[in-house]
């Protein structure tokens, strides 16, 4: 089953896909190289190009690989206890938000109507910088009158999702799309 991105599993998946995908393209490269070196006794042939130019496809592969081998995904005791409490509510889960400046990991992030909260189990995230982080590209989207919170706390953010089931279920597609967007 294929996960996409927001879906629980993500980066796990992700790792997977990128490390096989980026050893076939190197695989391809090196294959056509030694193919062209064995069949003309030479290294200088049009083969030799060929396989120069796929290390170019091959090596935007590994620094992806590498993106998603740095992400850290939510962990499983967390989604379990997150799981009974989304209800309704729009969820994304295993973001990795990336700035200038660093990325933020948010293992799980709700949208409802004008209210975004999310959760970080990372120490090393910011919840207050990756909260201003959000409310830019919000802005910079025309996305307007927004709250953003995120916790690190797993009983105020089960608390918080339980105080949003409360009202009717409404995302707007943009801003789910848009957090996708700004996500690994």
């Amino acid at each position: 089953m294929r996960t996409k991105k927001g879906d629980y599993g993500y980066i796990r998946n992700g790792k997977k896909k990128a490390a096989l995908y980026t050893v076939f393209c190197f695989a391809i490269s090196l294959a056509l190289f030694l193919i062209g070196w064995y069949t003309t006794g030479s290294k200088k042939n049009l083969l030799t190009v060929v396989a120069v130019l796929g290390c170019l496809p091959a090596s935007k592969s590994l620094v992806n690989m590498i993106m998603f081998f740095k992400a850290k995904a939510c962990p499983e005791k967390l989604y379990k206890k997150i799981e009974p409490h989304i209800g309704h509510l729009t969820c994304l889960f295993d973001l990795q938000m990336t700035a200038y400046e660093r990325t933020y990991q948010i293992d799980s992030l709700v949208i409802d109507g004008k209210n975004i909260c999310g959760i970080t189990s990372n120490p090393k995230c910011k919840p207050e910088l990756a909260e201003k982080h959000i409310m830019s590209l919000l802005e910079q989207n025309a996305f307007k009158d927004y709250t953003v919170k995120i916790f690190t706390d797993e009983s105020k953010y089960i608390a918080r999702l339980d105080q949003l089931q409360t009202d009717e279920p409404h995302a707007n597609p943009d801003v789910i799309q848009l957090m996708k967007d700004i996500s690994l």
